[in-house]
């Protein structure tokens, strides 16, 4: 055969035994990072980073956390990476939040690809608020809630005590000192709003549905049932929103803040910007509680 033919054969073959190596190297990795169970039982997965917090809480010198989806991501649109994918093979227990998009999507994969992975929904016992994301699905963001993370820290130390049995008392101990502390948070809350009850906030997407249910509060949202406003519902929300007197205009980095600032100086309100899915979702309400209030307080005294 021509010499020249030999080297254009194996210059378009090359990318093919390249690409045959690297899944042949990824399926040993796998293979390798998953055959010991003292290696999977010191790591625990989660999907937000609000219930990676809850977790780091509960299991600090006994597990690893690994969280999927990434602050400022949507959850609703996140498809995993391979690493993240890789990450994942290292556990031996899943928490989930039985949300749709991504875990709904995903979950059933993961299942039958790590069938030794144990998965647990640990927001089974949370009432879902309906009609806010379309295809009769509840709101997904229960970490919006202080009460939400309460059941969910609580389903979680039951599902961490039966995973790893033999620190059972410390994660229920850690549990009672964590929900302690939520119901303070809670409590917190409560007494900054108790003068904001009946008020109305303005947001992109309906990701607060929980803390307007908590405190007595209005979200009006321009998205309804998972779709954007055509211009003419576009305006007339703003109509609506603006009969309303809402006191602040609430931005999300997942949900186009730009818009959020533009449709605020449309309403003539000021924007928060908050990161609630993050591990500092408690800040983060805190700090959009007080902001509300003193919109509140300004709203009340004409200026």
């Amino acid at each position: 055969m021509d010499t020249r033919v030999k080297e254009a054969m194996m210059r378009r073959a090359f990318p093919v035994l390249v690409l045959m190596a690297g899944i042949v190297l990824m399926v040993a990795l796998l293979t390798l990072t998953g055959c010991g169970h003292s290696d999977r039982h010191r790591v625990v997965a989660v999907t937000f980073a609000p219930q990676a917090d809850v977790a780091q809480a509960l299991g600090e010198g006994h597990y690893e956390v690994v969280t999927l989806i990434k602050p400022s991501t949507n959850p609703e649109t996140y498809d995993p990476s391979m690493s993240e994918m890789t990450a994942l093979q290292q556990a031996g227990l899943y928490m989930s939040l039985g949300t749709p998009g991504f875990e709904q999507a995903t979950l059933p994969r993961l299942m039958e690809n790590f069938p030794d992975l144990q998965v647990v929904n640990v927001a089974g016992s949370i009432a879902a608020v309906e009609g806010t994301h379309g295809n009769g699905e509840g709101d997904p963001h229960l970490w919006s809630s202080v009460r939400n993370m309460q059941a969910i820290a609580s389903s979680m130390v039951d599902a961490i005590a039966v995973y790893d049995p033999d620190n059972a008392s410390d994660y229920k101990e850690r549990g009672a000192v964590l929900q302690t502390r939520l119901q303070a948070l809670d409590d917190t809350l409560a007494n900054i709003l108790a003068p904001v009850r009946g008020g109305s906030f303005v947001v992109i997407h309906p990701s607060l549905s929980y803390f307007a249910r908590d405190y007595g509060l209005n979200q009006f949202s321009l998205e309804r049932e998972g779709k954007e406003p055509t211009a003419r519902q576009m305006q007339e929300r703003l109509d609506s929103a603006a009969a309303a007197r809402p006191l602040l205009m609430i931005a999300e980095p997942a949900h186009n803040p730009d818009q959020a600032w533009t449709v605020a100086r449309q309403l003539g309100i000021d924007t928060i910007q908050v990161q609630l899915n993050g591990t500092d979702w408690a800040e983060q309400l805190t700090r959009l509680a007080r902001r509300l209030a003193t919109a509140k307080a300004s709203q009340t005294s004409g200026k």
